[in-house]
């Protein structure tokens, strides 16, 4: 956009006036993506799920991935995607496994003053630690939801692998709780478990996948 003003240069009948064209952008920088999932597979790595930002005046050059293994940080740029479209990236070797990881994105703008705005909300993994109850008999599962996107759902699924390789949704619990109790009902066997937290965009935050041997201490009936 260009700006026109005029200011006079001296006094009385000589004086003249100066015409001076100036430009400026219409807007600050593109503003950041949204993200809405940060998903950990059953080897620890993340896919991460956004919508894009308005980008009125083509000024869009990267989005920039931020994580820590801490919400305080430090965080560290985990890499640069340079296409506007893209909603999806999947970060390799997170070892979101092992505890959560933490995301937010900024979004850096082109032309000879490249601007980077601010950042978007933070977004964590779901991390699901399974133990035995005590008394023996139940699988305690707990979790975290530390950083949720503002989108997410109201409810956690909680779903079990049993047998192997097949998935059944357990239950559904509200997403200020944090912990489930399974009642163990096979004699002995390997259960596994993950948490589910769905986004109101389509995408799917789930947990690691966590789990133990365990044992059905129930009496047998008498005869």
């Amino acid at each position: 956009m260009i700006r026109c003003f005029a200011t006079q240069v001296g006094m009385g009948l000589g004086a003249w006036t100066v015409l001076i064209l100036s430009s400026f952008s219409a807007s600050a920088a593109v503003g950041p993506p949204t993200l809405h999932c940060a998903s950990a597979s059953s080897n620890g790595d993340v896919a991460l799920s956004w919508t894009i930002p308005l980008d009125p005046l083509t000024e869009f050059a990267s989005y920039q991935i931020w994580t820590s293994t801490a919400a305080v940080g430090p965080y560290n740029l985990l890499l640069n995607v340079p296409l506007y479209a893209q909603t999806n990236q999947v970060h390799a070797g997170a070892n979101a496994d092992a505890g959560p990881r933490f995301y937010y994105m900024t979004t850096t703008t082109g032309g000879p003053s490249p601007e980077i705005s601010a950042s978007s909300d933070t977004v964590a993994t779901l991390f699901l630690q399974v133990f035995q109850s005590a008394p023996l008999g139940s699988a305690d599962l707990s979790w975290n939801s530390l950083s949720p996107a503002p989108s997410a759902n109201d409810t956690f699924i909680v779903w079990l692998e049993y047998p192997q390789g097949i998935w059944t949704e357990l239950d559904t619990v509200a997403n200020t709780t944090f912990s489930y109790q399974h009642v163990v009902s096979v004699c002995e066997d390997s259960l596994h478990f993950r948490i589910e937290l769905d986004d109101a965009t389509g995408c799917s935050s789930f947990s690691n996948r966590n789990g133990d041997l365990f044992t059905d201490v129930t009496p047998p009936s008498s005869p």
